[in-house]
């Protein structure tokens, strides 16, 4: 990719342009909770993007204070850290968790059954016998199949500061 943007352009701009490139789409209120709207600043003496889609939204957004994924086809963004502005899904032994584990960092690993809103950067309550507390979504990993009766998740999540 390699495109220049001219003095006083906008970030929200700068990172609709990789956005577009890549294929996906980009909803306002995402590039608004991530601090990057109209108001936010940007480029007064102008910028280029130069490399590959990734390198180029990765480096914009690092720049911004924020990072970025592709969910159902559309580029979210958050503060650096920051998780979804949702309420917390709460897997437990009752609400579809399987099995759950934290390492000596913190982190969780968890089997699940589908949670359809279980997706990185969500909130989770988790709440088994061996991880309780509240974590950001870093991984998902779904398994599923149309005649078998696997149909689960294994989740790897931080936890919330």
């Amino acid at each position: 990719m390699l495109r220049s943007f001219g003095p006083s352009t906008t970030i929200d701009t700068v990172v609709a342009a990789p956005a577009e490139v890549a294929g996906v789409g980009v909803r306002a209120e995402a590039l608004v909770s991530a601090g990057l709207g109209r108001a936010s600043g940007g480029y007064p003496r102008g910028t280029v993007v130069v490399g590959s889609v990734v390198e180029e939204l990765t480096r914009v957004c690092a720049s911004a204070g924020c990072e970025w994924s592709i969910q159902d086809g559309v580029l979210q963004l958050l503060r650096v850290g920051g998780s979804l502005d949702r309420l917390a899904v709460v897997p437990s032994a009752d609400t579809a968790l399987l099995a759950a584990s934290t390492s000596k960092s913190g982190k969780l690993t968890a089997n699940a059954l589908l949670i359809p809103d279980l997706v990185p950067r969500r909130k989770g309550d988790a709440r088994s016998p061996n991880a309780r507390g509240v974590y950001r979504v870093t991984k998902a990993e779904y398994s599923g199949a149309m005649q078998g009766d696997e149909w689960t998740a294994v989740i790897e999540a931080s936890p919330v500061k």
